[in-house]
């Protein structure tokens, strides 16, 4: 991961945090041409700094009018 790539991952995952972990729903586009693969899509977001309590919060995390 180059250092811009980095600097993004970073910013990512303090906007995540400004949020709060409880309100970020993991999700992927279809995929189609010009979207990351939903495997890709899925191994990118794993690679984001945050703990791995984070990464199962929001991996757990469901939809208020799914609940």
């Amino acid at each position: 991961m180059g250092a811009d790539a980095q600097a993004a991952a970073r910013e990512m995952v303090e906007r995540i945090r400004m949020v709060g972990v409880d309100r970020i729903l993991y999700g992927s586009d279809a995929a189609t041409p010009g979207n990351m693969q939903p495997r890709a899509a899925r191994a990118a977001f794993r690679a984001l700094p945050l703990t791995e309590a984070e990464l199962r919060r929001i991996a757990a995390n469901v939809a208020p009018y799914l609940d």
